[in-house]
């Protein structure tokens, strides 16, 4: 905030006055996320969106129960309403011919119930951009642009906002939530407090690490007390308090009011991840705590001149309170910061995602921290341009790298490429050997085909007829065969196809989050040249009719 006073609340005729250029930016971020939102289809290659989309077709048979709790469930029900929807309007314009809507999808593989959850994914991260630039203006005024356009070409908010995940629309409510948070140290009226609450019930409701957003909530009602000079304990206080806390639960319960109808259920989801979260991927090598938020999750999310921003923006709302006695909205949104990233800090299961659930709070943070370290530095409308330019000159390596990856994401993936290969050239039903067992890798396959382990090391006896080996420099997922691997599946297979997605001499370059099973690099995308693993199928020696040892392929658009 201003050192000179808070900022009005009263916002209104600021979104009138700033409609265009933020509709224009808007338009931009929805381009910049709808752009290779078909990635992979009718593969399911972005883990966990089978689970979102399958739990919300599940309702249309009547049952509301997701029996899946590893995510709370609104998400599903919004997903669920969307599904709905488009049942109806398709049967009564026809769009699904003679089939019915079950039909309509098994014939699809269900490839447009994906892509249309991908496209509310898609709306909730462009809707982010005008509510950020409202935060930031209630924060800061004059800030709204700055913002707007650092969460526009964030990368990590670009990417997530891609997939029918819950990321983008958990970021999107906490956002909300936020705007109505750093108001209460001005006006802290009960209807406010409501909805705080209703906006957090309803992020946690997507995504349980919006629990965070408890701690904001606590220092906002703090800064209140000392605006008013209202002792704790005063019955108006508490009561607000209490309504705000109804407003949470009660929102939270009605959007997953099955959390505890079947504790079975329950208890194995929550052992599951609570399981993952303590020890992660064990032996696996990847970075945890700080060695994978700073040097990593935030720069290749972010950019280093946006988190250091951010840090920046941290000790001004520190600055604010300790000299002013003023709890400013820095420091509201580093209290929602900051513990989720101590949390990170000490998880063991940590993806690249995550940031996506404070991606608009971190920017509107360094956006007013630059908005104020230029106000300093010179004149009012000189500092407001500078913010400006200052602000693309800091995101223009995530700019560049949202465009490398949506190109990527829009070209086709080597593991489509194979299954094509597969369906031409392998009967159906056929068993295919694999070194692996990890799904996301591999073609998956149609016409009855399953996968099969494949044993390699030396002296195995073959038992399949094809062989499919997917590899890649996430090596949990997809790793490289050794040399010994290598040369006893060579004496008893021929090459017949080899899809390789890097470009010559650069499959050691790129920079990838190595514990999440997703083909396209996040920085360094300049050295693929389709998503997707390498993969290579190979066919028993005696059943080939020659050898294709030296058969290469490049999937193409």
């Amino acid at each position: 905030m201003n050192e000179s006073g808070p900022p009005s609340i009263e916002s209104s005729s600021t979104l009138r006055r700033s409609w265009l250029p933020l509709a224009i930016l808007t338009v931009l971020a929805l381009v910049l996320r709808g752009w290779g939102i078909a990635f992979g289809l009718p593969g399911k290659f972005r883990p966990d969106e089978e689970y979102l989309v399958g739990c919300a077709l599940g309702f249309l048979g009547g049952d509301l129960n997701p029996r899946f709790f590893i995510y709370p469930s609104f998400f599903f029900y919004v997903l669920g309403g969307v599904f709905w929807l488009w049942k109806t309007l398709g049967a009564y314009f026809g769009l699904f011919g003679e089939l019915r809507f079950e039909e309509f999808l098994g014939a699809n593989l269900y490839a447009p119930a994906h892509f249309l959850a991908r496209v509310v994914s898609a709306l909730a991260g462009a809707a982010t951009i005008p509510v950020t630039f409202l935060l930031a203006e209630r924060v800061r005024k004059g800030s709204g642009y700055v913002a707007a356009i650092a969460l526009t070409l964030c990368y990590v908010h670009v990417r997530e906002s891609h997939f029918a995940t819950t990321d983008a629309t958990v970021g999107l409510l906490a956002t909300c939530a936020l705007c109505v948070l750093v108001q209460l140290p001005q006006v802290s009226g009960w209807s406010r407090y409501v909805r705080a609450g209703i906006f957090t019930g309803l992020a946690i409701g997507t995504k349980y690490p919006a629990l965070a957003l408890g701690f904001p909530f606590a220092t906002a009602h703090l800064g209140a007390l000392c605006s008013e000079s209202h002792a704790p304990w005063k019955p108006s206080t508490i009561l607000k308090v209490v309504i705000g806390l109804c407003a949470v639960v009660g929102s939270f319960v009605a959007t997953t009011p099955y959390l505890f109808a079947d504790l079975n259920v329950i208890k194995e989801n929550f052992s599951y991840q609570s399981g993952f979260v303590s020890g992660g991927y064990s032996g696996s090598g990847f970075p945890t705590g700080v060695a994978w938020l700073f040097p990593f999750a935030l720069r290749y999310g972010f950019g280093v001149g946006i988190s250091i921003l951010a840090g920046i923006g941290v000790v001004f709302g520190l600055r604010d309170l300790i000299v002013h006695r003023r709890v400013g909205g820095e420091l509201i949104l580093a209290a929602f910061i900051i513990p989720l990233c101590v949390v990170f800090s000490l998880s063991h299961l940590i993806y690249f995602r995550y940031l996506t659930l404070f991606a608009p709070a971190f920017v509107v943070l360094a956006s007013v921290a630059l908005c104020r370290l230029t106000d300093v530095l010179m004149n009012k409308q000189l500092s407001a341009q500078v913010a400006l330019m200052a602000i693309l000159l800091l995101s223009a390596d995530s700019a560049l790298r949202t465009v490398r990856t949506d190109r990527l994401l829009a070209s086709y993936d080597t593991r489509s490429f194979a299954l094509r290969w597969l369906e031409w050239n392998t009967p159906a039903g056929t068993a295919l050997g694999s070194v692996t067992t990890f799904y996301y890798g591999k073609p998956q396959l149609t016409r009855g085909q399953t996968y099969v382990n494949y044993d390699v090391d030396p002296g195995s006896v073959p038992t399949v007829e094809y062989v499919v080996v997917d590899e890649y420099p996430i090596s949990f997922f997809s790793p490289y065969l050794t040399k010994e691997q290598e040369t006893t599946l060579t004496q008893q297979f021929d090459l017949v196809l080899d899809v390789n997605p890097f470009r010559r001499g650069r499959d050691g370059d790129g920079v990838y989050d190595l514990m999440d099973a997703f083909y396209v690099p996040i920085a360094g995308q300049d050295a693929v040249q389709a998503p997707g693993p390498r993969i290579r199928i190979y066919k028993r020696k005696f059943l080939s009719e020659r050898s294709l040892s030296d058969v290469s392929a490049t999937p193409r658009p």
